[in-house]
């Protein structure tokens, strides 16, 4: 399965009908091919998309909706804990409707979810009231512009809330996944951004140790029962250290090594599998090396051979220049609400650097209110004596 596009409508907190698209919109040139997946016919997917933007734009707001898009995706409840929280700024008349394309076996697919609070439910609680699934096959796809129109088109599929095996807080991606064999492998490590913390028990590659701190020689898990041991030794040192829990690593490892160790690793997997990997502000505890290296295996082919995508909010608008492209980047702003506008539509010059565009407010919205600043700045002067 395939992330096309998601088209957010009826949020709370965002301006107007919001949209993330993870394929092309610009033409696809000759050196664009090694960094791109080719999906079908001249569909290209981006295999990164930034999330840029100033302090409390929304960035993480943004990218937890995308979390929950692919936990709809793969059927879970949208009840569960950590699930649900996007949903949380929701009132009971609120009524969320998230349009989500995505292409499977020869067919693109356009799934329609209306959600709202549960009024009878004494708990705080949330339930899809209306929902549809609608096919098309790639092949009838001559245009671009005609990838995601299905006008024309019945609804394939649409939810019966009187069936009792169906819950009413599960999307009738469920039917649809068992009978096509499908899935969407997916890694949020969102939860790390404040918590950095080691998250994957392994024999860590020496080759990556060596790229995040040259100094250790090995570091492992081993399990005997419910007895853990994390293994760790430095060149330096004749002894190894054994330690019993991941919190005590904070005591010998540096916060990036320790976070690199987590994402290089889950990156893997997710190379693999070719799915999803979620970070949000991927800058924290990363020098911008680290981050900008782990991009640039996302956008190699020949180690991301099966089309990963790696989406990931920032602060650095250096990382832009990251990017030959302009169509894998969305700036988030929050003005009278969170809106997302993808750079390509704003952004056409190639003469000056993307991130002086950005640190400029060439782009309008991407730099820190001037008069909020001169505000600040006065209290200082009549703070401080």
């Amino acid at each position: 399965m395939r992330l096309l596009r998601i088209v957010c409508s009826g949020y709370p907190l965002f301006k107007e009908n919001e949209t993330i698209d993870f394929i092309a919109s610009q033409r696809v040139t000759d050196e664009d091919r090694d960094q791109m997946t080719s999906l079908f016919s001249n569909i290209y997917q981006n295999n990164v998309i930034a999330l840029i933007g100033i302090n409390a734009s929304g960035k993480t707001i943004v990218l937890n909706m995308v979390s929950f898009v692919l936990n709809l995706l793969s059927a879970n409840q949208i009840n569960n804990a950590g699930v649900r929280d996007v949903l949380a700024i929701m009132n009971d008349e609120d009524r969320l409707i998230l349009e989500v394309f995505f292409y499977d076996d020869g067919n693109i697919n356009d799934l329609t979810v209306e959600i709202g609070v549960d009024k009878s439910s004494k708990e705080r609680r949330y339930v899809i009231l209306d929902e549809t699934l609608k096919s098309k096959s790639s092949k009838k796809v001559k245009y671009k512009k005609a990838l995601f129109d299905f006008t024309k088109y019945d609804s394939e599929v649409s939810r019966d809330n009187n069936e009792a095996y169906l819950r009413d807080d599960i999307s009738i991606m469920i039917a649809y996944n068992k009978e096509h064999s499908c899935r969407i492998d997916y890694k949020d490590l969102s939860d790390i951004t404040d918590d950095n913390r080691l998250e994957v028990e392994a024999v860590f590659p020496a080759s990556l140790l060596k790229l995040l701190d040259p100094s250790v020689e090995y570091l492992r898990y081993e399990r005997k029962g419910l007895k853990k041991d994390i293994r760790l030794k430095f060149y330096r040192q004749k002894e190894e250290i054994i330690l019993s829990n991941e919190r005590e690593l904070n005591l010998y490892l540096s916060s990036g090594t320790i976070k690199g160790l987590t994402v290089y690793m889950v990156a893997i997997d997710i190379f693999k599998n070719g799915g999803i990997l979620l970070i949000d502000e991927m800058e924290n505890h990363f020098n911008r090396e680290l981050v900008a290296t782990l991009i640039r295996f996302f956008q190699n082919t020949k180690i991301n051979k099966n089309g990963a995508i790696l989406v990931f909010s920032t602060h650095y608008p250096s990382l832009l220049d990251e990017f030959d492209r302009n169509d894998n980047t969305y700036i988030i702003r929050n003005e009278d609400g969170i809106s997302i506008e993808n750079l390509a539509s704003r952004f056409t010059r190639n003469d000056i650097k993307k991130s002086v565009a950005y640190e400029s407010n060439y782009l309008k919205g991407t730099a820190p209110n001037y008069e909020a600043y001169m505000d600040f700045k006065r209290f200082l002067r009549g703070e401080i004596h």
